[in-house]
């Protein structure tokens, strides 16, 4: 369970940053979005999500809508993402690069707000997790202690 919930949050968190730098990339130099994805694959922080790599290749020859739709059912469970946040990728990836610079830094800001909500609610299952794996590690040798006696 903790090395699933690990590359979850892993995916969650680059994510987020993307999120955060398109939409802070909109305030100041307004990119396309297809020039944004093909110039934040190559970036180290999003490496590890093979959807957006996928995105950017699939773009040659699809929209950005289909592109996307396409590498978050292709890519997006390998990335760590599980159902219900690939079905709000998908929801996501319909709303880009289809309007206007402010709808878009709203639509950016309303999955970010969603993203850490559920950001923190799996941080708090990690450290739930952890405690729990402890509490137990330290129960196991307690009891190994006593077998040897």
């Amino acid at each position: 369970m903790t090395g699933r919930l690990h590359r979850r949050l892993k995916a969650l968190e680059g994510l987020l940053g993307w999120l955060n730098e398109y939409d802070s990339r909109l305030s100041y130099t307004l990119p396309p979005l297809r020039d944004f994805l093909r110039d934040s694959v190559d970036d180290p922080a999003y490496r590890d999500l093979g959807f957006l790599r996928n995105t950017a290749s699939l773009l040659q020859e699809r929209d950005f809508g289909e592109a996307w739709a396409a590498s978050v059912e292709r890519y997006a469970g390998e990335d760590g993402f599980d159902t219900t946040d690939r079905k709000h990728l998908l929801a996501l990836g319909s709303r880009l690069g289809i309007s206007d610079a402010g709808s878009q830094r709203k639509i950016l800001r309303e999955e970010i707000t969603r993203l850490s909500e559920r950001r923190e609610e799996l941080l708090q299952k990690r450290r739930k997790a952890d405690r729990l794996y402890t509490l137990l590690g330290g129960s196991g040798g307690l009891a190994v202690a006593v077998l040897m006696m």
